[in-house]
């Protein structure tokens, strides 16, 4: 559970800075990494998509519906990475 945590952090602030790179965007002039930023944030934003098609922070709705949609979409993250660090040290460890 102690490493579920630091993931969930982890991937909490990764999102974050992400997340407030697409929102400046407009002041980065290298057309580039404005195509890296957006493809990034439709990545991480996958998950919420499917519960609401308004994420990340377009949504009409309170702020507590826009927070606890930003919770689970991380919470979906984190469990999808850790299941795969979690099967890939099994494998290594089988050997």
């Amino acid at each position: 559970m102690k490493k579920f945590n630091k993931l969930f952090f982890t991937i909490f602030l990764i999102d974050m800075i992400i997340h407030l790179l697409f929102e400046i965007k407009s002041d980065i002039g290298i057309s580039i990494i404005n195509k890296i930023i957006i493809f990034l944030n439709f990545i991480i934003s996958c998950p919420a998509i499917l519960i609401d098609r308004t994420y990340p922070f377009y949504t009409n709705s309170s702020l507590l519906i826009g927070i606890s949609i930003l919770i689970i979409n991380i919470l979906i993250q984190t469990f999808i990475i850790y299941m795969i660090i979690k099967k890939n040290n099994s494998k290594i460890n089988s050997k």
